[in-house]
């Protein structure tokens, strides 16, 4: 039986799944935390390494002594660059795109996607496409649109592309299933400004963001109320899908 591993940038995003593993043991480093045990009975580690590909890629590579997996799903949320997807809806990812002039590109696993597109044939709110990696957050409809265009992109992460590589670089099989947190015509804050120097969410630059923007105080919770719709179509979608992963 494979054994396979989830990683996403926030605990937030999968703490919901975390609530319905049997987790074994644990792994942390800095700002990496990984739990190793199984979902729905299949053997799997979980974790969450910080926002940003930088820190992607140093939780990934301090996991690595620890442990093996044979294969590798992300997972988080996503911001939308095609108009047609709304919070909830599932982004099957086909290719993950770095942005910049010569950003590389990563194709997920082909047997992967193909399994994951028979999973959510029936599944109307589910597109499938490239995803994009932006070192900057997109956080108004205007750079939403222009993504869009110049990347050929159906939505937006800040991770993805430091998994490929390290899955690459790992020869292990991926596939990126993310869940749209906001629209393509919705604004967002820069969630760099509620980050402390580690990089961790912090109560008092969240107090001082909303003292410096008033809208803050009715944007701030319809943004969590939209996080906690995607913590939960995560929590939901994989421990059903990973036994059909798993054959």
């Amino acid at each position: 039986m494979n054994k396979w591993l989830i990683v996403s940038a926030l605990k937030d995003e999968i703490s919901a799944l975390l609530g319905i593993m049997r987790v074994e043991r644990t792994y942390r480093q800095d700002r990496a935390h990984f739990y190793d045990g199984t979902l729905a009975e299949v053997p799997v580690i979980i974790g969450y390494t910080g926002i940003g590909t930088e820190l992607t890629l140093a939780g990934l590579r301090h996991l690595a002594p620890w442990t093996e997996c044979d294969a590798v799903i992300g997972t988080g949320y996503a911001g939308a660059l095609d108009p047609h997807l709304a919070t909830g809806h599932i982004v099957l990812t086909t290719e993950v795109r770095q942005s910049g002039v010569n950003g590389s590109a990563w194709a997920s696993d082909p047997a992967l996607v193909r399994m994951c597109r028979q999973f959510l044939a029936e599944d109307p709110n589910t597109m499938e496409g490239r995803l994009l990696t932006s070192e900057k957050a997109l956080t108004t409809p205007a750079l939403k649109q222009a993504a869009a265009q110049q990347y050929q992109a159906i939505a937006v992460d800040m991770e993805s592309a430091s998994l490929a590589a390290y899955c690459q670089e790992k020869q292990l099989p991926f596939v990126v299933l993310r869940v749209i947190l906001d629209s393509a015509h919705e604004r967002v804050p820069d969630p760099s400004e509620f980050l402390d120097r580690q990089k961790r969410i912090s109560k008092r630059r969240v107090l001082s963001y909303m003292a410096r923007n008033p809208s803050a105080m009715v944007e701030l919770p319809k943004l969590g109320s939209q996080a906690k719709q995607a913590q939960q179509r995560i929590a939901a979608l994989l421990p059903k899908l990973l036994p059909k992963l798993n054959g």
